[in-house]
This record gives structure tokens, sequence and C-alpha cells, in this order.
């Protein structure tokens, strides 16, 4: 059976067939997973339709659909921008007949199909290749700015560190403490607010995060007591837990698979160039003003772009007619009462089955530990070992956060153009030449100062580009090869980076105590074990048995929607 709606766009009109469809996988949604077969209304929009459909003739869509329509990278020959199909798919509570439904199959596709031309015209005319490419930078632009700004509430704090000290009496091991709750937080609120982000909306939880990390730095200066402080600094990092994974979720569906790795290793930069401008902008403040606002005022950029955020258009606007808009939403359930979203229900638990994104979790797990052992030791390392004077040993660390960015931005093309739908597989090839090059690192130390800088500048490259591909796109991809979508990466997202994040906490401890009783060689031998490692569960990430096959796909009855 066949309705129509229409939706806020006058150009546009929304189709929803009931079809019957085969669930894949053993963890299946509620009830349905005992059942053989179940039926889904899927909600096409005409100008969504790809070109590619008027040469196949139809579209596959699995039993959990894809949120998110990309655009073609190639776009239309008189400069269009071909949109790939955006499947809204809601299950029925009432079955079909399956008779019917079959035989509303191939009236669908072939209705579609004709409205093909239709389809393609309407997106040029509504949006050129041009004015979607722009659209592209700004938002790319502004989710640059919004995570530098989360660096100007957290890296101020190590700046003033000693001056706080010497101001309050504090021992090191309360300094201590207050960074522990901090960390603390920030790793456990990743499983949990990234959640809360994917129910109530992204845009929201980063900006109400934002405000509320603004005032802890502001309170922060003006408090003495030493548990008052470490609850203040807990709240921040609760606060700033669900940036990281909301700004992927967020930033996701503006960009194909084939540019968003290129994208997110842009975005992935923000991190060296916040905490960058974070640490010159606090240091030249606690010269001018003194510890108490040299913490305060960087916050207030999180408070700027936070209302920067909050008037920004973050919803791709070829995506804002769909069933999931408030009002077509309604439209589609006044023509189906018994229909309702798919995303609705999607517990922590099934996430967390994804295939894959488990080896995902161990692998950003390990890579952390290298990354931050050697983020925060190297200076300390070459002042300590080589006899170098402290600042010195800072100016050639900054070597190591330099390679980082190339690093960062190198994976995330050459995961665009030869590693697609496989990113796992690059970034196992990246750990495996990171564990030489940790291997090694003691040595070219001994060579000289320049031989120390090149090394190090490699380990940057090796060790940051994994990082920013587990920690977005590898993730984004996980969750669209298993049939999900926007609708739970913000949760996929702060799982693998929560995960990260433990890593870089229990690094502190772990650095320490090899490094004093076994010495920097173990330590160094202890990162290139923890590198290889990676590498075994990333090339399990790129396991066959966790990856279905158009061909699989194909081979069971129903278990694919023909649809253009």
């Amino acid at each position: 059976m066949t309705m129509t709606a229409s939706s806020r766009a006058p150009t546009t009109t929304m189709t929803t067939t009931m079809v019957p469809t085969t669930m894949r996988g053993a963890a299946t949604r509620g009830a349905a997973s005992t059942a053989s077969r179940s039926h889904v209304a899927v909600v096409r929009r005409p100008f969504e339709v790809s070109r590619s459909c008027a040469a196949r003739g139809r579209t596959r869509v699995g039993a959990r659909a894809v949120h998110g329509a990309t655009i073609a990278g190639a776009g239309h020959a008189r400069g269009g921008v071909a949109m790939t199909p955006r499947r809204d798919v809601a299950r029925s509570a009432a079955p079909v007949a399956m008779q019917d439904a079959e035989n509303d199959v191939p009236r669908a596709a072939e209705e579609a199909c004709e409205e093909d031309e239709c389809a393609v015209r309407v997106v040029e005319e509504e949006f050129p290749r041009d004015e979607v490419e722009r659209l592209q930078r700004v938002t790319l632009m502004g989710m640059f700015v919004s995570y530098c700004s989360a660096y100007f509430v957290r890296k101020p704090m190590s700046v003033v560190k000693k001056p706080m000290q010497d101001a309050l009496g504090f021992s090191t091991g309360t300094v201590g403490l207050i960074d522990s709750a901090f960390l603390l937080t920030y790793a456990l609120g990743q499983f949990v607010i990234p959640a809360i982000g994917d129910k109530v909306g992204a845009k929201k939880v980063i900006i109400v995060g934002g405000v509320v990390s603004f005032l802890c730095c502001v309170a922060f200066g003006y408090i003495a007591l030493p548990y008052a402080l470490m609850a203040l600094w807990a709240i921040n990092g609760l606060a700033q837990s669900a940036s990281y994974p909301l700004h992927v979720k967020l930033l996701n569906p503006w960009f194909t698979s084939k540019e968003r790795g290129t994208a997110m290793g842009i975005w992935a930069t923000s991190q060296q160039v916040g905490a960058t401008g974070a640490t010159v902008l606090a240091a030249w403040l606690l010269a001018k003003v003194g510890w108490r606002l040299s913490i305060a005022i960087p916050a207030a950029f999180m408070l700027v772009t936070s209302v920067l955020l909050a008037n920004m258009n973050l919803d791709p606007p070829w995506l804002q007619n769909t069933t999931y808009g408030e009002e077509a939403l309604k439209n589609t359930k006044k023509g189906s009462p018994d229909v309702e979203p798919a995303s609705a229900g999607i517990a922590f638990t099934e996430v967390l089955r994804i295939p894959r994104l488990k080896m995902l979790m161990v692998s950003y797990f390990f890579v952390k530990i290298v990354r931050y052992c050697l983020l925060f030791w190297l200076p300390y390392y070459l002042a300590k070992e080589f006899g170098m004077s402290v600042a010195i040993a800072g100016y050639l660390s900054c070597v190591y956060d330099l390679g980082g960015v190339l690093g960062g931005l190198s994976c995330g093309v050459i995961g665009d153009k030869f590693f697609q739908g496989r990113r796992p597989m690059l970034g196992a090839i990246f750990c495996a030449i990171l564990t030489f090059a940790i291997g090694g690192y003691q040595t070219a130390c001994g060579m000289g100062i320049w031989a120390n800088a090149l090394c190090m500048a490699l380990i940057g490259f090796l060790v940051a580009g994994p990082d920013a591909l587990l920690g977005s796109t590898a993730i984004a991809d996980c969750c669209e090869q298993a049939g999900y979508g926007e609708e739970v990466l913000g949760t996929a997202a702060g799982i693998v980076n929560g995960m990260g994040s433990i890593g870089a906490v229990l690094q502190g401890t772990l650095t320490a105590y090899i490094a004093e009783k076994y010495g920097w060689g173990a330590l160094f031998c202890t990162l290139a074990v923890l590198s290889a490692l990676s590498v075994v569960s990333l090339l399990a990430a790129t396991n066959s048995k966790f990856v279905e096959s158009d061909q699989d796909e194909d081979e069971g009855i129903g278990a694919t929607l023909v649809v253009a």
C-alpha cells in the first residue's frame, strides 16, 4: 500500500511503502529478534534519489537503514549535486499482508525511477555544488573553532598549577588529585553523556556543557578549599566529556564517506591548535593578571563559541525535510498511527554489540596510552636523560605536536582515497610502523638533536593518524556498515572515546612506575608492545566476518528492500 504525505518543502513529496525485510544478525531490536521477517515503512523523498538509480533501477536498504544522506563527490553533469537516498526507516506494529507488500515493491521502484530526472533537477536548482561546498566549509570551520574552545577550559590549569600551589599552600598530591578528578569524570562521562545527546540533541548538550565549564572556571579562581576545587574540576570534566563525540556526530552527515576522512582529519587538528592557543594565552595572562584570571578569562572563549554554536544551523539543509523532522514525522504518524522512528529505543547495550566496535575500543585504548605518555613525558625525559634545559626540551617536544597535525591530515586524505570502508587497515599500517619508530627512538636520541627531532616528528605523525581515525571516521564507518546511522553515532563515538580516555588516565601511573622501577628503555619497549597490540586489534576489526557483503544481503529472501 502506498500513501503520500506533504512535507514542509513545497516541491517535495514523501512516499511511504510497507514492505517486508529480514532482520539481520542475532541481536535485533525488541520482539522482532525472534521473528524471521518484519515490516518496515520506508519514506522516500524524490529529490534525494541518486542518479545511479536510473542506471540500476533499484537501491537496497537493509533492516536498519543508514541515516544521513550524502553528496556524490562527482556531482552532476550540469553542475548540480546528486544525492544518495536518505532512507528513514520505521517499523510498523501492525503486520501487512506479505503478498500485498511484495507486489508494492516493484511498483515503488518503477515510480521512483520515473521521477528520477525531476528529482535530480530539483537538487540542482536548490543545492548547486558550489553552494553545498560553501556550506560544508562554513560548518567545518565552525566545528573547528568550537572544539578549539574546549581546550580553553582545560589547558590553562596546566599553566597555573605552580603559582596556584604556592598561593594556596597545596601539596603536589592535592594538585594531582584536582587533575585526576577532571580526567576521571571526563573518561566516565563519555560512556553516558553522548547517549543523552543522541536523544535530546547533540548541539544542546554541547552548548550546556560549554556554559557549565565556563562557570566552573570562573568559580575556580574564587575558591580555596581543595575538595571544592576537586568537585568543580570534576564537574568541568563531566561537562566536557561529550564534546568530542558529539562534534563528530554533528559533522558526520555533512560529508560523504569519500570526503569524511579528510574533513575529520582537518577538524581533528583543532586539538593541537586549541591546546597551543590556550597555553600561550594562559601564560601571557599569568604574567599580567595572576593565576585566578588566567583560568577565568580564557574560558570566556568557550562562552562565546557556545553562543555562536547556538545560532548555527548544523543540520544539512538537504536533510531537513525528512520523517525525522517534526512536521514530517507528524504527517507520517497521521497516515499510519502505528509507525514510529526506527531510532526509538536503541539501547546502550545494543550499540555496544555493533560488530567491530569492541575492537575499535581496544585499539583506541592502546593508542591513547602511547600518545599521552609521549605528550606528557617527552619534555621530562629529554631534560632528565640528556641534560637539556626545561625550555629547550619543551620547544623540541613541539615537533611531536607538529608531526601530529600532519599525521591526522594525511591519514584522513589517504583513507578517503585508498581505504574507504577499510580504515582500520590503514590504522594498522600506521601503528605497525609506529612500533618500530618507538623501538628505535632512544637510539635516535643518541645521534644528535636533529635525528632526535626527526624521529620525534615521525612518531607524532604515526600516532596522531590512528588517533584521529579511531575517534571519528572509523566509528562512523563501523556504524554504517552495521546498518546504523546518526541515531547511534554519538553513543558509539562516546563509547570508543571513553575507552581511549581511560587509557589516557592510566598512562600517568603506568609511565611513572615503569620509568622509575625499570628505566626509560623498558618504558619505550612497553610503548612499542602496546602499539603492536593495537595492530592486532585493528586487524581483527578488518575481519570479513564482521562485514556483511552485498552478496550476503542479496541471498536472503526479503533481506533487502528494492526502492528508489
